[in-house]
């Protein structure tokens, strides 16, 4: 054929174990519950030196003139901050000696 077909294909690691898949796969889809939610944050704090996991606080005085709509938005955002640095701390816990 004539020149490329100007699609390339994604790089991909190798397969993960079947079940992490298919948990990773449901949480993706679905979410975790709140009581899910809950447990990894008391189970996974950010470590001491990595202090910058932590999602940043909007100022007071700030919040208090933002719209209830951009605050309900920004507390979504802060949760799933949360939860994300969170997941990573159980990473890094696994991983580290």
């Amino acid at each position: 054929m004539i020149g490329e077909t100007g699609v390339d294909e994604p790089l991909q690691g190798p397969p993960l174990h079947a079940t992490l898949s298919s948990v990773w796969s449901a949480i993706a889809r679905f979410g975790l519950s709140e009581g899910e939610s809950k447990l990894l944050l008391d189970r996974n704090p950010p470590p001491p030196d990595c202090s910058f996991l932590e999602p940043p606080k909007v100022n007071a005085e700030v919040r208090e003139l933002m719209d209830l709509k951009i605050r309900e938005r920004d507390n979504r955002i802060v949760q799933k901050q949360r939860l994300l640095a969170a997941a990573l701390a159980g990473i890094g816990a696994t991983v580290s000696p």
